[in-house]
């Protein structure tokens, strides 16, 4: 059991109990078991032996739990202190893995993972301004969050639960992907969005929650749908005034004006027949004027008709540098993109999460965990060659290694400063 603590620096400590009469021939107890526990306390791997629950009655806790019920299990966090001094206390969580004699429960065996471990893991996820990242348990319990004072706590008593117009718990248990948008104290809207993972040997899901202020997301859009309705607005507003004066000084040739204008009105571009006047005075030049902007109008309407189909690609010039409402259109239409994109690169976060969080499910070694881990970032991250050292005792050893000639057999070793490898390290 040392060796495997050594081997893993990812847990904290290994144990094996054994039913004391599955060891002792001579022991005809109901309940009793002996139990050895490798840990660490700072740099020094502690042992400890003991033996417990002689002889008492109608126990409980994960040791009986598994013993009744045989099934490999990943418990939910719990505060403990293998020195049971209060300040010692860590949040971990326990692998345990029944050992069985010809289906016969004769002990229990596992190890502990600090989930402080996570912390740094999930505070680095952030891929919006303002946005943040928190991982729970399958019952709720908060493992890493941006604010330490909520950690060990239940997800149902945050805020954004307590206002959620969302059976949140029964989603969790249902362990699949889900999100929603919600208002809290009645002012800040957030997107928020729960993805799962099966941590390790347990059949539970947990879950990393990304949570994204929505005004950040649709900011540029908004702005952007708000000035296109005001220029229009305006525009047509602007063009009714200027018919309205000039219809004060002509008659005949403006009813028909009037009645296309009354269309643009109304939005009914489709229908509009355009007048010529063979003339060549201001009134030829307003009808050539109103049949370029009755095509305009069409082509505005068709673009943005293939905007609000997703069509983002389309074809389209404005007027003119000066032309408002096509630049607008234009901007719209880079915002979406840009949000499109932004949506792409969250999607692709979100899947590469998933992704590493799968990997480090299981007991692996931690040349196979840094090589699986290579593999993955290079599809990624399109990395071409990569390896991974490790510092022993200030010098730099290959642990893993992706498209390189290096292995262990043969990798130079280097102090942290010596080399490009070293220089690195140090910095």
């Amino acid at each position: 059991m040392e060796d495997i603590l050594i081997k893993n620096p990812q847990f904290y400590s290994v144990w094996t109990s054994w039913e004391l009469n599955a060891i002792d021939p001579n022991f005809n107890e109901e309940n009793g078991r002996e139990r050895y526990t490798y840990y660490r306390e700072g740099d020094e791997l502690l042992y400890q032996a003991e033996i417990l629950e002689v002889g008492e009655l109608n126990l409980g806790g994960i040791y009986y739990d598994i013993k009744n019920n045989p099934r490999e299990v990943l418990t939910e966090p719990y505060l403990y202190s293998y020195t049971d001094q209060q300040e010692n206390q860590i949040l971990e969580s326990s692998i345990a893995i029944p050992l069985m004699d010809n289906g016969v429960f004769i002990g229990l065996t596992g190890s502990d993972v600090e989930l402080d471990r996570f912390h740094d893991i999930v505070e680095n996820i952030n891929p919006f301004k303002g946005s943040y990242a928190s991982m729970i348990s399958a019952k709720g319990v908060i493992i890493s969050h941006p604010d330490s004072t909520l950690e060990n706590t239940s997800i149902y008593d945050t805020e954004f639960s307590k206002f959620a117009n969302l059976d949140i718990e029964g989603m969790v248990n249902s362990g699949k992907a889900f999100s929603f948008t919600e208002t809290t104290d009645g002012t800040n809207k957030l997107f928020i969005s729960f993805a799962p993972f099966k941590p390790g040997v347990s059949s539970d899901t947990w879950y990393i929650i990304i949570i994204v202020p929505s005004d950040v997301i649709l900011q540029k859009a908004d702005r952007t749908f708000t000035i296109s309705v005001l220029v229009g607005f305006v525009g047509i507003l602007l063009l009714a005034l200027l018919i309205w004066f000039i219809a004060r000084r002509i008659s005949k040739p403006l009813i028909k004006t009037t009645k296309i204008l009354n269309q643009l009105s109304t939005g009914d571009i489709e229908n509009i027949d355009v007048f010529e006047i063979k003339t060549h005075d201001e009134l030829s030049e307003m009808a050539l004027a109103l049949k370029k902007l009755s095509h305009s109008l069409k082509v505005n309407a068709e673009f943005a008709l293939n905007i609000g189909k997703g069509k983002l690609d389309e074809k389209y010039n404005p007027l003119s540098d000066s032309d408002v409402l096509g630049n607008a259109l234009l901007q719209m239409r880079k915002n979406l993109l840009e949000l499109r994109n932004t949506n792409e690169r969250n999607q692709w976060m979100q899947t590469s999460i998933v992704r590493i969080s799968e990997l480090l499910q299981g007991e692996k070694t931690i040349t196979d965990l840094g090589n699986q881990l290579l593999i993955s970032l290079a599809a990624i991250l399109d990395i071409q060659i990569a390896t991974i050292f490790s510092n022993n005792n200030e010098v730099l050893e290959l642990t893993s290694s992706y498209s390189s000639n290096l292995d262990k057999s043969n990798a130079p070793k280097f102090k942290v400063g010596q080399g490009l490898i070293g220089q690195a390290a140090f910095e």
